[in-house]
């Protein structure tokens, strides 16, 4: 029996965590700011995957998403005190961001929640996010990778190299 995503229940997604990859990832959204809520509420998200380079008012983009772990994923995090997610921007010069993932104080000081959500939901979650002044371009994509530099994939995604995309327009 493959446990339900509470929130994502409602559109018949399921967690299968692929033998690949550590975790899966929810929500990826592109916008021109990220709220320090305790929720990273995404301000002026990408629409119909595109974003107003006038909306990008502090001259970056951001990109948040949400981590979404299961077993294998407690036991790695467990195991080094922490849980690396990177985010790669693709392109002519390839640019790594890492830290995206469960830093080890954080980790040490959340771990018996994560772990009770695991126990009560079959999965936990962690929301996280990036920013980049890279937006001199017109189009911008990305992957999230794991700390084995797999690509992450979001739930329910058949996608075999999972790339998030935004295009920049004026």
């Amino acid at each position: 029996m493959r446990p339900v995503l509470f929130g994502l229940a409602m559109l018949g997604w399921t967690v299968v965590p692929a033998s690949a990859q550590l975790f899966e990832i929810s929500a990826p959204t592109f916008c021109a700011f990220v709220s320090d809520d305790g929720t990273y509420t995404p301000v002026g998200p990408a629409v119909n995957g595109q974003i107003s380079r006038a909306s990008l008012t502090h001259e970056v983009l951001y990109f948040l998403f949400t981590i979404i772990g299961g077993q294998t994923t407690l036991d790695q995090a467990s195991h080094d005190n922490r849980l690396d997610a990177e985010v790669v921007i693709l392109g002519g010069q390839s640019e790594p961001i890492t830290g995206l993932g469960i830093l080890q104080p954080k980790w040490l000081t959340n771990k018996n929640t994560w772990i009770a959500q695991f126990k009560q939901n079959g999965f936990f979650t962690y929301r996280t996010y990036m920013m980049t002044p890279r937006i001199s371009e017109n189009t911008i994509q990305l992957q999230i990778r794991d700390k084995n530099n797999r690509i992450v994939k979001p739930v329910a995604s058949s996608s075999v190299s999972y790339v998030a995309t935004v295009n920049i327009v004026p």
